[in-house]
């Protein structure tokens, strides 16, 4: 979606514990509708061991930072449809543009499980199609994230693979997590507690997983811009990417999932997303994070890669348009990304 969303301006500075800053070529969407997306490098699924470390964290916050995010992940509406799916042009308007900002040719992702019960399949919506962390390892042994050959100019294998994972448990979680507070735990500390144990830099990409039932807002600068099935007048955005810049720790690139699934006391989450879901939940959520992923590697800090007619980024320009995959012997059902080269939404090259 726009990445000024509505208008609001796309830089927040906040007081908590993180501070974000985000930073895409040109091409139009989709030309592989029913390709199957096999892995690069291997047969059969990938062979992956997910580590994941044991956290606590407070309910207070101990830094002020300033945040930058550059895209939010408008909720669909189950109405609208893609505007354009190929282009024979060369310069097709729905291109993304290359704006000089940092390219991310290499980089492993940590995903933050958020009070996720006994299993982080708890905050996946499957206890049998393993964990976000195998769907990212799958995802990147796949000829589906070579889409972004063409604008991170390089096409080596292996490049974008799994971390160390962190299952994170706060007493006292707040029924809405904003990104930065100084009352209470947020996304902003939520990331800074991992990143100051893991890394930062464009090394690392942190994909925090919120709980079913838990909410999570813009604010302060934009408290009503919001995941918020149970509150529809905010519900905004299914998720979001962003980077921060932290005074103790520096740059850090992430990404927000709350559970996409029906949730309680809202008749839907992001349920009634314009994607099929052959296999439940699991597809919902699949597809939001490789979304997500794929823009936080395109277009980190709002300044590489995205649409500067639309000013939206790989993903935004593809919601709608979908495929039943095979990730390593797995199936799921996700959105396609924009291709310059194909001139469309494809997914895989």
């Amino acid at each position: 979606m726009n990445r000024r969303l509505s208008g609001l301006a796309p830089v927040l500075v906040c007081a908590g514990a993180l501070s974000a800053c985000s930073g895409g070529s040109a091409v139009t969407p989709s030309t592989a509708r029913n390709a199957v997306t096999q892995p690069q490098n291997q047969s059969g699924a990938p062979a992956v061991t997910e580590s994941i470390v044991s956290r606590s964290l407070s309910s207070s916050t101990t830094s002020a930072p300033h945040i930058v995010w550059t895209h939010i992940q408008k909720r669909p509406i189950a109405s609208s449809t893609a505007t354009v799916r190929r282009s024979a042009i060369v310069n097709s308007p729905f291109n993304l543009t290359y704006f000089g900002g940092a390219l991310v040719k290499k980089t492993v992702s940590n995903p933050i499980y958020v009070n996720c019960a006994s299993t982080p399949a708890a905050c996946w919506g499957s206890v049998t199609r393993g964990s976000p962390g195998t769907f990212l390892a799958r995802l990147a042994a796949s000829n589906f994230i070579h889409i972004l050959d063409q604008y991170e100019g390089t096409t080596a294998n292996n490049r974008y693979t799994l971390g160390t994972s962190a299952n994170l448990t706060i007493s006292g979680l707040p029924h809405v997590v904003q990104l930065s507070s100084t009352t209470q735990v947020s996304i902003a500390a939520i990331v800074h507690a991992v990143a100051s144990a893991f890394g930062t830099g464009y090394g690392h990409v942190y994909h925090v997983f919120l709980p079913k039932g838990t909410d999570t807002c813009m604010g302060p600068a934009a408290p009503n811009v919001c995941y918020s099935p149970d509150n529809p007048a905010n519900f905004i955005f299914c998720a979001y990417h962003g980077s921060a810049d932290f005074a103790d720790i520096g740059h850090v690139l992430f990404s927000v999932e709350p559970y996409q699934g029906v949730v309680p006391g809202a008749p839907s989450g992001c349920a009634d997303t314009l994607i099929q879901a052959p296999h439940g939940t699991v597809d919902i959520m699949a597809s939001t994070l490789s979304h997500e992923t794929f823009e936080a590697i395109s277009d980190p800090d709002g300044s590489s890669w995205f649409n500067r007619l639309f000013l939206i980024e790989i993903g935004d320009e593809c919601v709608g348009f979908h495929d039943d995959d095979n990730f390593g012997g797995e199936f799921f059902d996700v959105q396609e990304e924009y291709s310059n080269a194909k001139n469309g939404c494809v997914n895989g090259v």
